[in-house]
């Protein structure tokens, strides 16, 4: 099977859940043998990551009542969009996606616009020492997508304000490097590229052949997506974090009558179906660190990838490290 056509789509309106229906029904209707170019710059607005913790987001207060804050679908960190960004989406065929040459795509793109960049090994893309795009990967039935934002004349200010330093700090405009470039330069670029990089003229494709009652369907989906903030709950049993190369983690274990009833691994890394999966097979185990070894030793023996399983014991080692190191302190306290 080879690419046999492309298409583009390029959002008209702004409106943050319209923009993301729009994505979504590109990519439940593209052909098997098609690659897709999505484009929009949405209103303003903080995307989380679909493993992310929503409560930890934001090192100030939470933002107004009226600013959307948004859960996506796919893995990741946190981002602060608005209209001076351009968002995007390139949609491909599972066998024909490869993150190397979509970031080679991207960064081309970036280039003809004057503007070289280098990428790190999350799909972040830099000039210099500014993030100017910040990328995620994920997989859905038989698609596999890049999301990413290109910074071109955001309000970053705003951006750190909401999100901290450490999140939002290293984030640069492309309009700072390049005074001419503007979203609708971005967009040109980014479809040239895509052009060039498959050798086949895209169509473009019209918002209308989506399905409006489709449309506005996943619209309602992603509107419920918004974080609302809730009550304080019970603190959980166990509690700890880390960083690692592939992501950060917060795990949290409650539990009853020494069994655990629920489990949140809460992560901006790619592969949210691992922890998905992770936190299904520690749930009802017996808080106890042999029980919850022996669920982890069980559930890395499907996994035949060598970074799942690497990111599986990484997990493993920091909840049973933890929880005997806390054992030992509480000994010791005695």
């Amino acid at each position: 099977m080879e690419i046999q056509s492309t298409t583009c789509l390029m959002a008209r309106e702004s409106d943050l859940f319209r923009c993301m229906a729009l994505e979504k029904r590109m990519a439940e209707m593209l052909p098997s043998d098609m690659a897709g170019l999505y484009l929009c710059s949405p209103s303003e607005c903080v995307l989380y990551g679909s493993h992310q913790n929503p409560k930890a987001l934001f090192p100030g207060e939470l933002p107004g009542e009226g600013f959307p804050v948004v859960q996506r679908e796919s893995g990741g960190g946190a981002a602060f969009l608005d209209p001076g960004c351009v968002c995007f989406a390139l949609m491909l065929p599972k066998p024909f996606f490869s993150p190397r040459d979509q970031n080679f795509l991207i960064a081309d793109a970036l280039a003809r616009l004057g503007i070289p960049t280098r990428w790190d090994a999350r799909g972040g893309l830099w000039h210099g020492e500014k993030l100017v795009c910040a990328a995620t990967y994920f997989k859905e039935r038989d698609l596999a997508l890049q999301e990413g934002v290109l910074y071109v004349d955001a309000d970053l200010e705003k951006a750190v304000s909401l999100l901290g330093e450490e999140a939002a700090g290293s984030f640069g405009n492309l309009s700072a490097l390049q005074p001419s470039v503007t979203t609708g330069r971005v967009m040109t670029a980014l479809c040239v590229s895509f052009r060039n990089a498959f050798g086949i003229q895209p169509t473009f494709l019209e918002e209308t052949l989506l399905g409006d009652s489709a449309v506005r369907a996943c619209m309602r989906k992603f509107s419920a997506r918004q974080y609302r903030p809730t009550p304080e709950e019970a603190s959980p049993s166990f509690e700890t974090n880390a960083r690692y190369g592939w992501g950060s983690l917060q795990v949290r274990l409650f539990e009853e009558n020494k069994v655990i009833t629920r489990v949140e691994l809460f992560t901006d890394a790619f592969e949210t179906r691992l922890f998905e999966y992770l936190e299904s097979a520690l749930t009802g185990c017996i808080f106890l660190i042999s029980a919850i070894q022996q669920r982890f030793e069980e559930a890395a023996i499907p996994l035949r990838n060598p970074r799942l399983r690497q990111i599986a014991e990484d997990v493993e080692h920091l909840v049973c490290g933890q929880m005997r190191q806390s054992d030992r302190n509480t000994e010791n306290s005695l």
